[in-house]
């Protein structure tokens, strides 16, 4: 139930994240120019909402005042999700591929830390 669950979140996530969008003309791509256009242009945006999300925490151990805007962080890091959104859409992968590939790094990561990778 609770897997069927979040599966369906991630759905959800998924369709609003293509009807938008749809509604902007991005999806469907009129050719494979136009994708590989797109996935340029948002995985610069991935690394520059990251970057932004950085720039929200302490991360200068130079710099004696600094804040951690925990409110702005998250924003940032919803934006950058938003933009994985646009790459996965852009390489036809499924809420439940996203899922199961997930779950499979996960357990493909625990092991080498367990094996002392």
């Amino acid at each position: 139930m609770v897997l069927q669950m979040q599966i369906d979140l991630l759905t959800n996530i998924f369709a609003n994240q293509q009807a938008f969008q749809q509604s902007l003309g991005v999806i469907p791509f009129k050719d494979d120019k136009k994708k590989q256009e797109f996935i340029n242009e948002q995985v610069l945006a991935a690394t520059d909402e990251l970057h932004e999300a950085l720039k929200e925490t302490k991360w200068k151990s130079w710099k004696k005042k600094q804040t951690f805007n925990k409110k702005a962080f998250k924003e940032e890091l919803v934006d950058a999700f938003i933009v994985l959104t646009n790459l996965a859409l852009a390489a036809d992968l499924t809420p439940s591929e996203l899922f199961n590939q997930y779950h499979y790094k996960l357990r493909e990561n625990v092991t080498r830390q367990e094996n002392g990778y």
